[in-house]
């Protein structure tokens, strides 16, 4: 059983080797195809809890005042529960960690596992959030087609062979995201996804597609909820207006996976 277990293991992986576009849930089947490993945890959480003994904030989490209530959390009950949880998988546990460390909303906080942030989950449609005559709201971005397009066809191409028109929907007015008011929406991905800063407003803004600056280099964010770095979400419904149209429709938005981390062939690489 054993041996049919790492052959299986084995093939899932060698499936996506080489391949720098994947679907999330093939990309979530690699990361899941390694199992749970008791000496691994300890190794992990023994580490955790000793760099944890300097973090002169663990008082400050324990009880956050306003505005920053959201980060509040108990960090050494949580890290026992980290340690007697069952979890399925390897990715389980550091998916668990990483969420932990996440929610505290500080960026030099954070659990980073090289192998299961090697994709990152990107959506062709990234929102923005931006004045028109007067009216904030919320927006495919404008650019989105030649933001998009600098993925290259191995990307684009992805959507050509689905029939999916994802250019079409640049510039469209955001009326729902997944059901939900878009502002409201992005508020819980400022909750619960993008971390690194304790003030939500920041974390708001981060979610969003956006411009930056650095030296003399000028580029583009996809932002937290066009690009985060997790597959565990295959898409993301939209009830949208389209440019130059009056009718409001809703268009589910598939992501693709980007490979970005070192090249491999199996699951032992």
């Amino acid at each position: 059983m054993v041996t049919i277990a790492r052959l299986a293991s084995s093939l899932v992986v060698t499936t996506f080797a080489g391949k720098t576009f994947v679907l999330p849930a093939d990309a979530l089947a690699c990361y899941k195809a390694f199992p749970f490993n008791e000496t691994l945890r300890q190794n992990v959480l023994t580490t955790v809890a000793r760099v944890f003994d300097f973090f002169t904030f663990e008082d400050y989490y324990l009880n956050s005042p306003p505005p920053f209530q959201e980060s509040t959390v108990d960090i050494r009950a949580t890290i026992a529960k980290l340690n007697s949880t069952q979890y399925p998988t390897d990715y389980d546990f550091s998916k668990a960690l990483y969420d932990f460390t996440t929610q505290m909303n500080d960026g030099h906080t954070r659990w980073f596992p090289n192998c299961y942030n090697a994709y990152q989950n990107i959506l062709p449609s990234p929102p923005i959030t931006v004045e028109v005559d007067g009216v904030q709201g919320v927006y495919i971005a404008f650019d989105a087609v030649d933001f998009i397009s600098l993925l290259g066809t191995d990307y684009t191409s992805f959507f050509d062979s689905i029939g999916f028109d994802w250019k079409r929907l640049a510039g469209a007015k955001v009326l729902q995201i997944n059901g939900q008011d878009p502002y409201s929406y992005v508020d819980t991905i400022a909750s619960t996804v993008s971390g690194n800063y304790l003030d939500h407003g920041v974390r708001v803004n981060s979610v969003f597609s956006s411009y930056r600056i650095s030296g003399t280099d000028f580029s583009q964010r996809l932002g937290d909820l066009a690009g985060p770095m997790d597959v565990t979400q295959t898409s993301l419904t939209f009830n949208l207006i389209p440019v130059n149209s009056t009718v409001a429709e809703t268009v589910t938005v598939p992501y693709l996976a980007n490979y970005l981390g070192p090249p491999f062939i199996d699951s032992a690489s």
